[in-house]
């Protein structure tokens, strides 16, 4: 792309704080006021001077990877100004040196050399610009396997002016033809911190130990070609993870490099906008693979521990069998989770249902079977919702078993959602046109005429997984009759962090845990918290507790209450019950002595 690179013999750039704008005054005091972590590397590669790619603060290189010697580093690397190379100016009205770099394949890429030992916390920051051609695209900005061959660690999304994380978690907005500061932190924990131009846009886990950093690593390439060209003007690498608020202070992109602040120095992230209610009154249980973990996944046991504790949405995974059957089950192979091997694919109906399903999770379920679709649909029979994630990609033959398993067991069409990958399924009516397709992303146009097109082309809602969610995402669907679901939530907490946020289902392992946050005040079990428990709770021994769980999760409207009951502002919650009761019944004893 960018043709042979350009030999100009850049001047470094001067760390003199008298080049520095007058404007960036308060910033550099405000930096300097902030308790910096101890660190043994901090270097700086701001590509320019007669040797660019060495370090311009620090001891480090970066050198070119080459697996197949064919000499493509030089030849499709440029250097040079910005102006020299048709680019934007910097926000800071200075001028500096810029690498550009082409689109890798696996066998390419750029290999840092920090001098430093392997780190589990760390910070990266790029100044980077996405040109136009770029934008839209898959595009890595680094890589921790040295083989390269697995995926990427952190990618700018391929969507128009796409955020930027990694399984399926991305936020912000890298606007192309224009310079951005990409920073990322990673702590011990496993916590990742993602700011654009100084604002934490997300925060995500990354506690694998893909994350955790050799003494070397690559820049813009990945096992599968996910790459685009792109242009840095300065690139940093510090073995531990920045504080968020010193990251915030560094701005936007300056001329003189990533450890300089950029003129705009970003307030705090605002407020977010105030939550939308669920579509029908209350966020909803999804039970995961069935039942989530109560009982052996996908199979009807599982349905029926779901039903149990209350789930309201089932989500389950299928596959086809060789001779054209759709079944129930996750792995692309039987091997986890039934005595058996091999490949599903492989399998007909017969051996599937020759395999023990159960015996795996615990010695009770031992004999239960693989259920077909057919008879996990006349199972539910109408009683829940069901997502079906499609397993296997797109053909004529799993079309065909679905649609004949939705008539086979009467099923309305209403009561079923597929959840696919490949929009091939969503458009065939052979799945009787049942409302599919939640999208497994947030649209980056979130406008209602946007999303009343989504609606009209048959897009039923949004099902994302959880970090990735935000307000403004809930409320746009909600503002145009959009389900909203999130996965897979098994920690309480995180359920009613979501369940404030308005979201109108959460799928997860632990259906149980999250019936006790959405059910809390059910006296009268019914799976419903209404006005009829405050008569339940009146008649069962008027504990407080059961009260105080009642009024959190139906509210306080006295208009609501069933007649007859008495309106808890005037009712006594235990233990004042028991004493007044008490003495009562002391009193009444004395008036009947009293009279005999």
């Amino acid at each position: 792309m960018f043709g042979p690179r350009m030999q100009l013999d850049l001047p470094r750039r001067r760390s003199s704080f008298a080049l520095i704008a007058p404007t960036l005054l308060m910033a550099t005091v405000g930096l300097s006021l902030i308790p910096r972590t101890s660190r043994a590397v901090d270097v700086t590669w701001n590509f320019d001077g007669a040797t660019p790619l060495s370090a311009s603060i620090g001891v480090g290189s970066i050198t070119y990877r080459d697996v197949l010697g064919t000499g493509w580093g030089p030849t499709t690397t440029a250097f040079g100004l910005q102006t020299a190379l048709g680019l934007p100016a910097f926000p800071d009205g200075g001028s500096g040196g810029v690498m550009g770099f082409p689109a890798t394949n696996p066998n390419q890429g750029y290999q840092v050399n920090h001098g430093g030992a392997a780190a589990d916390a760390y910070t990266m920051i790029w100044d980077y610009l996405s040109p136009a051609a770029s934008d839209g695209k898959w595009r890595n900005l680094y890589q921790s396997d040295l083989t390269n061959s697995n995926d990427g660690e952190f990618f700018i999304a391929n969507s128009l002016s796409g955020g930027i994380g990694i399984s399926g978690q991305y936020q912000g907005s890298i606007v192309p033809n224009a310079w951005n500061r990409i920073a990322v932190t990673r702590q011990s924990n496993g916590t990742m911190n993602k700011f654009i131009n100084g604002a934490l846009v997300g925060t995500q886990s990354a506690t694998d130990a893909r994350w955790t950093l050799d003494p070397s690593f690559y820049l813009f390439t990945d096992e599968d070609n996910e790459t685009a060209p792109g242009y840095v003007s300065s690139f940093r690498y510090v073995d531990s993870a920045l504080p968020s608020e010193q990251v915030r202070l560094l701005g936007n992109v300056n001329s003189a490099g990533a450890t300089v602040a950029g003129p705009t120095i970003p307030d705090p992230s605002p407020e977010p906008p105030a939550p939308t209610p669920p579509l029908f009154g209350r966020t909803q249980i999804m039970g995961h693979r069935a039942g989530g973990t109560l009982a052996p996944e996908n199979t009807l046991a599982a349905v029926a521990k779901g039903f149990e504790v209350g789930i309201d949405l089932i989500e389950i995974d299928l596959h086809l069998t060789s001779d054209g059957h759709a079944v129930v089950l996750h792995d692309d192979t039987v091997d986890r989770t039934t005595n058996g091997t091999g490949p599903v694919s492989s399998k007909t109906l017969a051996q599937v249902k020759a395999l023990d399903a159960g015996s795996w999770f615990s010695p009770q379920y031992a004999g239960e079977k693989v259920p077909t679709l057919t008879e996990l649909l006349q199972y539910v029979d109408g009683r829940a919702r069901i997502l079906l994630d499609v397993k296997v990609a797109s053909n004529q033959a799993f079309r065909n078993a679905v649609n004949s398993a939705i008539v086979a067991s009467g099923a309305s069409l209403d009561d079923i959602w597929v959840w696919p990958a490949s929009s091939q399924y969503t458009s065939d009516p052979r799945f009787g046109n049942a409302e599919i397709q939640l999208l497994t992303s947030i649209p980056s146009n979130l406008s209602d005429a946007n999303l009343q097109a989504l609606k009209a082309s048959g897009v039923a809602g949004l099902s994302v997984g959880d970090g990735s969610i935000t307000q403004e995402a809930i409320n746009a669907f909600h503002r145009n009759g959009m389900w909203v679901d999130v996965y897979t939530v098994n920690s309480p907490a995180r359920m009613e962090q979501l369940i404030a946020m308005g979201v109108d289902s959460i799928e997860t392992d632990r259906p149980d845990l999250m019936a006790d946050i959405i059910y809390a005040g059910d006296a009268d079990n019914d799976f419903d918290v209404d006005g009829a428990d405050y008569l339940s709770w009146q008649r069962q021994g008027n504990f407080a507790a059961n009260l105080a769980a009642w009024k959190k999760t139906f509210g306080h409207q006295q208009g609501s209450l069933p007649a007859g009951a008495v309106p808890f502002a005037s009712a006594v919650p235990e233990p004042t019950a028991a004493i007044l009761a008490a003495c009562g019944a002391f009193a009444i004893v004395m008036l009947r002595r009293s009279l005999s």
